[in-house]
């Protein structure tokens, strides 16, 4: 059986050079060019990033400028405004809304539920 030219396990068979696709693809990889750790080469040896994800996420700006709107949306979901109501005041979509509540519920904020839950029907 032969081993694997990326990783060194083996392969399965005799004629394969690669255990897997991915195992392949990962040789395509950098250097970061920050830190020095290895690339994402998923995409091809040209298209695969200088830096790595770790020091991109540096670079991201963190989605907390969304946080702005909550008391916002907070007020008028209390005042009974529909979630098209708050996307149009936002100048959002309705599912932008839709997830605004849904994301501050989840970060611990008590936001009423507006439609009463169905029973299952005992059978």
């Amino acid at each position: 059986m032969r081993s694997c030219a990326g990783c060194g396990l083996p392969t399965g068979s005799t004629r394969r050079k690669w255990c897997s696709g991915r195992c392949r693809k990962s040789q395509y990889g950098r250097d970061c060019e920050r830190c020095g750790r290895r690339t994402d080469g998923s995409n091809g040896r040209a298209a695969s990033a200088r830096v790595c994800g770790s020091c991109l996420q540096g670079d991201v700006p963190r989605r907390d400028h969304l946080r702005e709107r909550w008391p916002t949306v907070e007020r008028m979901w209390r005042a009974g405004a529909t979630s098209r109501e708050i996307a149009a005041a936002l100048g959002i979509s309705n599912a932008s809304a839709k997830d605004y509540v849904k994301r501050m519920r989840r970060a611990g904020v008590d936001l009423p539920y507006r439609a009463q839950r169905r029973k299952a029907v005992a059978a």
